[in-house]
């Protein structure tokens, strides 16, 4: 999938005007209409007591013949007894897989970030880059609008995003990197996101059953460019002599005439025990993409993972499992038509240790996918003393094949606090490779990455601030290219300085938080997807109004910023679509570099929750900002409204 053939670089393609307008009264009045509509179930409500006038004088009363109407004197006596009250759902938990893995106890711990069940449902993200972009300095890079191929950018690098499923690494397959567009967020239990020096790690956890009674939710929203949303749920305790669970997702999208549509579904079985447990988890999901500037695009992946896991010890996991994934893309473009189809086998052994004071981690994967490491090892340790100092360190190997050996560490250090204030430094360096990037003689391409970042941050109470420097130093980048049909090619490194800062601020009143992040760097001209400068500033509400918690409002008013961006350009061919890697003659194209303009859009959230219902509606773009776009010939749509709601029940 390549981009506009007919967009010139450097130049912002001319505002599209698609008439949109925000319909302020009827969208309010359909969530009203949801939220207070299923208030005439009278069946729910207790009966008004009779009026006078309904009561029958005494000398009226109509008296039932015995004769012909025999009265059952204990069929009487048992309707005059109160009915029981119902059984309440049975909550008692299930016994659980152990997990190998600690949580942060706050955003940005350790360079970690975690989402829980709750705050997924709060967060309102339609897809996993929204998710990612929540964290500082994580930049989304999107081929358009929703269903078309997006990913993330961190510290410099686009597509260096390791994304981990319950310890199975999905890998991708075919191409450089994964295609978050692909990856849905129905059944997401838990998400672990850490943020280092040389790329992010997704750790994912699917919901499991964990108390004795069945589960649903389902979650509808729909929305400007024809845009849909349908997820289901269901989760259910007992099944086959274990626990199951099922979930569906569909989103489809039509903006500039390029409908999309994704569909996703998933099954995770469970035999867990008080220390040891079986799983067998299997997901698959199918994409649909039309447009004039690429044509039409088809793909399929599955995957299927067994896995066992046990808890050797207090604090102590281990796990063993196989997996195994394919693809089955076809891109039907303007001249030709380019089919892949992979599929690879990976199986792994982990282990992981938490105490008070020490941690530990360790894994081992093999794969036999041919652009993937033949093996990848992993050993982590950490060490914790009291409020004083908290010392973390890792070593990675990974055999790329053809001789080709990668090695990489990283130190991060935490102090205090002493008196609010904590020091904190990390130093990454080594060299990693590219899936499915090789030479000419199928050699895979390796890359020397370094650097170190250092600050401060200070808690008060409420009040979180923190200010750090980074410097980064790189021997080539590479150009994730996620699309279908582009190559995956390496660009000019060199050296970046950046400075980056972070604050949440209260206000009188406690229900409002002021929050908000920036950074900006200073490096090569051709260094792609680093942004001159990155910022985020909004103001956040968080109100339960009700001492039972049935009541809760969640809104956030936000301005995001992105500053120009470098990012890889393409050699426009005449019979459409762009160039590859290498010309017909066996000569490397020319690498050319283009700037994505600065954008700024201002974006509101807001969701209701009645007990366990919940409305929103996301309002992008307010301004309609037009001109925007990450990559060339691929403008975003402008201003943009979603709106929905989502439910669960119990039994």
């Amino acid at each position: 999938m390549g981009p506009d053939p007919g967009r010139r670089r450097m130049i912002i393609a001319p505002h599209r005007r698609d008439g949109l307008r925000f319909p302020v009264f009827g969208t309010l009045l359909l969530v009203w209409a949801a939220l207070l509509g299923p208030a005439p179930a009278h069946a729910q409500d207790p009966p008004r007591p009779p009026s006078r006038r309904s009561i029958p004088r005494t000398d009226t009363v109509v008296r039932p013949d015995t004769a012909v109407q025999p009265q059952d004197s204990v069929a009487l006596a048992a309707d005059t007894l109160a009915r029981p009250a119902p059984t309440p759902p049975d909550t008692s938990p299930i016994p659980q897989l152990p997990r190998l893995h600690a949580g942060a106890r706050r955003d940005g711990e350790a360079g970690v970030w975690t989402w829980d069940q709750t705050e997924l449902l709060a967060s309102g993200a339609l897809t996993l880059t929204e998710l990612l972009e929540r964290i500082p300095g994580v930049t989304g890079v999107r081929y358009g609008f929703l269903g078309l191929p997006e990913t993330a950018a961190t510290f410099g690098g686009a597509g260096n995003i390791e994304l981990v499923l319950d310890g199975y690494v999905v890998d991708p397959l075919g191409v450089g990197a994964l295609d978050l567009s692909r990856i849905e967020l129905a059944e997401l239990g838990h998400v672990r996101v850490e943020r280092r020096l040389g790329g992010l790690r997704v750790e994912v956890e699917s919901i499991s059953p964990r108390f004795n009674v069945p589960y649903s939710r389902i979650e509808a929203g729909t929305g400007y460019y024809e845009t849909n949303l349908l997820r289901g749920l269901f989760l259910a305790p007992r099944f086959l002599g274990g626990s199951v669970g099922l979930g569906v997702e569909r989103l489809a999208a039509e903006a500039f005439r390029e409908p999309t549509e994704n569909f996703g579904g998933w099954a995770k079985w469970t035999l867990a025990g008080s220390r040891f447990g079986l799983q067998v988890e299997y997901r698959r999901g199918s994409i649909t993409r039309q447009g004039e500037a690429f044509g039409r695009f088809e793909g399929r992946r599955d995957d299927v993972v067994l896995r066992t896991r046990a808890a050797l010890a207090p604090g102590l996991a281990a796990e063993a499992y196989i997996g195994h994934a394919s693809v089955d893309d076809a891109l039907h473009g303007l001249a030709d038509t380019l089919i892949v189809r992979e599929a690879g086998t990976q199986a792994g052994l982990r282990a992981a240790y938490q105490g008070p004071v020490l941690r530990a981690a360790t894994a081992l994967r093999a794969r036999t996918a041919r652009g993937l490491p033949a093996l990848d090892g992993e050993i982590s340790a950490g060490l914790t003393l009291g409020r004083a100092l908290a010392l973390d360190g890792s070593l990675r190997l990974a055999d790329w094949r053809e001789g080709q050996l990668a090695a990489s560490q990283t130190v991060r250090v935490e102090a205090g606090p002493f008196f609010g204030i904590r020091p904190v430094g990390e130093w990454f360096s080594g060299k990693s490779g590219t899936p499915w990037l090789a030479d000419s003689a199928g050699v895979p391409i390796l890359t020397d990455r370094s650097g170190y970042r250092a600050g401060l941050e200070a808690t008060y109470g409420r009040l979180a601030l923190s200010a750090a420097g980074v410097v980064l130093e790189a021997e080539a980048v590479p150009d994730p290219a996620v699309a279908l049909g582009q190559p995956t090619r390496l660009f000019p490194g060199g050296r970046a300085e950046g400075l980056e800062l972070a604050a949440r601020i209260p206000t009188p009143w406690k229900i409002l938080t002021l929050e908000g992040a920036y950074a900006r760097w200073r490096g090569e001209a051709t260094w792609i997807y680093l942004p001159e400068e990155t910022g985020r500033v909004g103001l956040a509400l968080h109100a339960v109004p009700l001492r039972s918690g049935n009541l809760e409002l969640l809104a956030r008013l936000e301005a995001r910023h992105r500053g120009a961006m470098p990012v890889p350009g393409f050699v426009r061919e005449a019979a459409g679509g762009t160039g590859g890697a290498s010309n017909p003659d066996g000569t490397a194209s020319p690498l050319i570099v283009e700037i994505a303009p600065a954008a700024t859009t201002l974006d509101f959230y807001f969701q209701l929750r009645i007990k366990d219902v919940r409305a929103f509606i996301r309002w992008e773009n307010l301004t309609n900002r037009p001109g925007l776009w990450d990559v060339p010939g691929r403008e975003l749509p402008g201003q943009r409204l979603f709106y929905g709601v989502k439910w669960h029940f119990l039994d």
